[in-house]
């Protein structure tokens, strides 16, 4: 088995990732969400990966 891999010290957020589209209100927002999905690791192990998802359109 492969060793762990070292994870980001801050995992992003919808709440982070929107604060980068301020003011929201110029952005028409069709989905902010976290989703999450399946997956098998490089060394066959299954896992759950949990994405951050944004959908926006700028207004104007």
């Amino acid at each position: 088995m492969g060793e762990p891999r070292s994870r980001p010290r801050q995992m992003p957020t919808v709440e982070g990732d929107l604060r980068a589209l301020a003011p929201v209100s110029d952005w028409h927002l069709h989905a902010a969400e976290n989703r999450r999905r399946s997956t098998v690791g490089p060394d066959g192990q299954d896992a759950v990966l949990e994405d951050v998802v944004i959908f926006a359109q700028r207004i104007g």
